[in-house]
């Protein structure tokens, strides 16, 4: 009897505890998704700045005649291109095209992310998905669309084609997969050390389940080559194949060079330092569910191997340069921590916390700070665009200059809708020390256009390269073009905005300008 009365106790408070988990599953999903949902209608009106102007503007120039690499000197892959393009043409050229599409390469995550945990548990891909939208808003205004957003979206779609291949036995999730995989390493390279080392573990499974490899291997190459192709055909028809070829071994060497931080600080700044405890309450968990003795899992935590060495080889510590980590990292933590949370013990109990910490704790913490950023005001463009409208607006296109990197000229001209004289989009390769001899190359050309037939203004700002603190550059830095800009142009202004830029978790000083005028 008394045992009876124990066990009818104990199954009646095992019962309460499963109760109490569902509400605590159903509370998680609720906050993750309107913390997500606030902060989409709140950013709903971010402005158009940073590399998406940038790469906007370079659109813009491909539009009206310009070939790209041959006189757009950009380093971005050829992927980027036609990708910006489509985004323009699809979502519209302004800033609220750009916050769907933003929107939409979050929403292409997380469907991947449900496809790869749906054997799983969908509180893991909810919770990464999420986790990911809310950290990536408050990353700052300046994040949305950038690249790696776009390669880590990418991988994580070939991801979830190959984990379709091998769970239904069919090929045509591998084409996918090699398309997908294509596609990515024309945005960046290290999508292809990715793709191979995927499709090697997926060999490795068939091979232990006794399946064909060939099959998938050939379509998963074959689908690799279609992107490749379509832009070979672009460079083609632009012909900007050797011009290509030329940025890319020669002046994005140069660029990975400037302003790199020490392996040492890299490695401390991995992931935001808000996450650790995070981290710290996965580890037990990860080394509990053993996940990666299955082939799925091999496939995630080489992702993020992919991902840890992809920002370490960047050597920026820019906020988005971390996504092709994190993306599947939170996957990891989210399945992880979603299946702990249907166990007993000191799983449950971590995973709760865990779990309680990041949805009701860091969340809203990085949401409300998110919405405090001032994106209504961008002095520098606000008074570029007056100036310039004052210099003659519409009929300077064709006759203007910027000699900035992303300080906002570019993108005032975007707005403007004024075409530069030259497709040169970045001063940083002109006045970053030592030189190079493609640098000095490229520094040869950019002079001789600009003599050839001079623009009536040249836009100056003090941003010049990447990390540098705000300065003008000085004459030491290329003797040649000031004194040519000091014999043919007078300085007609020069502005410094007040206030600082809150685009992002720490204000920095409005950057300042130039205008020079051409003497006749």
């Amino acid at each position: 009897m008394i045992t009876r009365t124990v066990t009818r106790t104990g199954a009646a408070g095992q019962q309460g505890v499963e109760r109490l988990v569902t509400v605590l599953r159903a509370a998680l999903a609720a906050g993750l998704v309107g913390c997500a949902a606030f902060l989409a209608v709140d950013t709903l009106h971010w402005p158009l700045v940073g590399d998406a102007a940038v790469m906007h503007y370079g659109a813009f120039l491909l539009g009206h005649g310009f070939a790209p690499y041959r006189q757009i000197v950009d380093i971005n892959l050829p992927g980027c291109f036609p990708l910006d393009w489509a985004a323009i043409h699809v979502f519209g050229a302004g800033a609220l095209g750009w916050r769907l599409f933003d929107f939409t390469l979050t929403g292409a995550a997380a469907a991947a992310m449900f496809a790869m945990a749906r054997p799983y548990r969908w509180l893991g891909a909810l919770f990464a998905a999420c986790f990911l939208f809310v950290l990536h808003i408050h990353d700052g205004v300046d994040q949305a669309g950038e690249r790696d957003l776009v390669l880590a979206v990418l991988l994580l779609g070939a991801c979830a084609a190959i984990f379709h291949a091998l769970r239904r036995a069919a090929w045509p999730g591998s084409l996918a997969f090699g398309a997908i995989s294509g596609a990515a390493t024309l945005i960046k390279p290290n999508a292809l050390p990715w793709a191979a080392g995927v499709l090697i573990l997926a060999g490795i499974a068939l091979h232990r389940r006794r399946q064909r490899i060939a099959p998938h291997a050939v379509a998963a190459c074959v689908g690799f080559t279609v992107p490749a192709a379509l832009d070979l055909l672009f460079l083609v028809r632009e012909h900007a194949v050797r011009a290509c070829w030329l940025i890319m071994t020669r002046l994005v060497p140069y660029h990975a060079r400037i302003d790199r931080f020490p392996l040492r600080f890299l490695l401390g700044h991995l992931l935001p330092s808000a996450l650790f405890p995070v981290i710290l309450g996965w580890l037990p968990l990860a080394a509990a569910s053993r996940r990666w003795r299955t082939w799925e899992g091999a496939a995630l935590y080489y992702s993020v191997a992919i991902g840890i060495v992809s920002f370490i080889g960047q050597g920026k510590n820019f906020p988005y340069h971390r996504y092709p980590l994190e993306v599947f990292l939170f996957l990891l933590i989210g399945l992880d921590a979603a299946e702990a949370l249907r166990g007993r013990g000191w799983r449950r109990a971590i995973a709760a916390a865990l779990l309680i910490f990041a949805v009701y704790g860091l969340s809203p913490l990085w949401a409300a700070r998110a919405s405090r950023y001032d994106w209504e005001h961008d002095e520098f463009t606000e008074s570029l665009t007056a100036d310039l409208t004052s210099l003659g607006g519409a009929s300077l296109s064709g006759h203007i200059q910027c000699l900035d990197m992303y300080a906002g000229c570019l993108g005032t001209l975007y707005r403007m809708r004024l075409v530069q004289s030259t497709g040169v989009m970045y001063d940083c390769y002109f006045f970053n020390q030592p030189q190079s001899a493609f640098t000095l190359e490229l520094r040869r050309r950019f002079l001789e256009d600009l003599e050839r037939d001079p623009p009536r203004a040249i836009v100056v700002s003090n941003q010049n390269c990447l990390g540098r603190a705000l300065r003008y550059f000085s004459p030491a830095e290329w003797p040649a073009f000031s004194a040519w800009l000091g014999t043919h142009y007078s300085l007609a202004l020069q502005r410094q905005p007040e206030g600082t830029i809150r685009w992002w978790p720490v204000a920095e000083e409005t950057p300042g300008y130039r205008i020079y005028e051409y003497r006749e």
